[in-house]
């Protein structure tokens, strides 16, 4: 026997077992007794559950027992709960190129179906795959920036959640100094550097601190001003921009000062 009830609903459950003398019916589940709870009540073999949670769900057994022999009947009771996002995914930053998949799992009986849609848009045709609710894009593009939704809904009920895409131009250096560079004394020297795609660019001297007479200007050139020997050494250029879980390095390549 199979009864079905929807969750905070009422399920009945019958023993139908008959006998001279007449049986004493008693309910258990999972082969352990029913525990005593003002919502589970038993009378003359039947089991009422009130206010059913998804708990309650599972194989119960009436045991009948009289002077005469012992009986059992069994029946499953399957409750039914609304769909619920159990698992949002989370927004993201990312550089153009890059794949994604963003997960969103839910919880429901019967099985929520699970759907996804941008807001304001379509989904991105030939790079997008659905699968098992998990929404995955290949090689991301600035025009799949936006609002995507996870839709997940089955007969008692819908639910949704909402993530962020946000793509942004791809790290790359397109201005680099020279590997080595030889200066004479007392010049001034200038070290460009520019990187695409860059929320900072800074400069590092290889085991020393920067000097007093070292300028950095915000757009990634340093200056040195009439360089002397103590301005020997290596110089590392950083750039770096912003992923909302983690900072991504790229150094250039050490620029060697050797004064003449």
């Amino acid at each position: 026997m199979s009864t079905v009830v929807s969750k905070t609903g009422i399920a009945s459950l019958k023993c139908g077992v008959k006998g001279n003398p007449v049986p004493q019916g008693t309910w258990l589940k999972k082969n352990s007794s029913l525990p005593s709870h003002k919502r589970i009540m038993q009378s003359r073999g039947d089991l009422v559950i009130g206010d059913v949670t998804s708990q309650d769900g599972g194989v119960y057994t009436c045991r009948a027992k009289n002077i005469l022999g012992v009986v059992t009947s069994s029946a499953t009771l399957t409750v039914q709960v609304a769909a619920l996002v159990t698992k949002k995914p989370s927004s993201v930053i990312l550089e153009e190129g890059e794949d994604v998949t963003l997960v969103c799992k839910a919880s429901g009986r019967p099985i929520p179906t699970i759907t996804w849609q941008k807001l304001l848009g379509h989904l991105p045709r030939g790079r997008t795959a659905v699968i098992y609710g998990n929404m995955t894009i290949l090689s991301v593009t600035k025009k799949d920036t936006g609002t995507y939704v996870c839709s997940v809904k089955n007969l008692l009920g819908e639910d949704s959640a909402l993530v962020v895409i946000t793509v942004i131009d791809r790290l790359k250096f397109t201005v680099t100094p020279p590997l080595k560079v030889a200066v004479s004394e007392f010049n001034n020297l200038t070290l460009n550097f520019k990187a695409q795609g860059a929320l900072d660019i800074t400069w590092k001297r290889t085991n020393k601190n920067l000097l007093q007479n070292h300028v950095f200007i915000s757009n990634g050139t340093l200056f040195l001003k009439q360089v002397t020997a103590n301005d020997e050494g290596s110089y590392t250029c950083v750039a770096r921009n912003y992923q909302r879980t983690m900072d991504k390095d790229m150094c250039c390549r050490s620029a060697q000062t050797h004064v003449l």
